[in-house]
């Protein structure tokens, strides 16, 4: 991820001598920062990008959302088999190769924009996700959070 992000930079001579840290080091600072700094940047950035004249985004003045959801395995660690558990498969419930983490998001049709997301143990069904997600809506623009 880091590579992409830095790309452009690297187009326009703007990185000098510097290089992608190994994937090892940008772990270890990730874990030292926290979460906190991504939930403040997804809160102060996770708007609607879509205009009037955005294909699909709007029906009848009003702009069109959706719910989506997903899980995705993390890692594989004590802690975040403690936060989010592991689904059940063949073998018994909690028995599964990986610790999951489950997603409802609020899109926005037209850019795909993620306006607010809700995360919580792969256990957590979607529709209890999704019922948290009503915070964000109402007039003007969405905000991950508002309630």
């Amino acid at each position: 991820m880091m590579r992409h992000l830095v790309e452009g930079l690297r187009g326009q001579g703007l990185l000098g001598g510097w290089h992608v840290p190994a994937k090892s080091s940008l772990f270890r600072a990730r874990q030292r920062l926290g979460c906190e700094p991504l939930r403040v940047l997804f809160a102060t950035t996770a708007k609607p990008m879509a205009t009037e004249t955005t294909p699909g985004a709007f029906w009848r003045g009003l702009r069109l959302l959706a719910v989506d959801g997903t899980c995705w395995d993390v890692a594989d660690s004590e802690a975040n088999e403690a936060a989010f558990g592991r689904p059940g498969n063949g073998r018994g419930p909690g028995r599964s190769a990986f610790v999951q983490v489950r997603m409802a998001a609020l899109v926005e049709v037209g850019s795909h924009a993620v306006l607010d997301a809700e995360l919580a143990g792969c256990r957590t069904g979607e529709v209890t996700l999704a019922g948290r997600l009503p915070r964000s809506l109402g007039p003007g623009p969405a905000r991950p959070g508002r309630p």
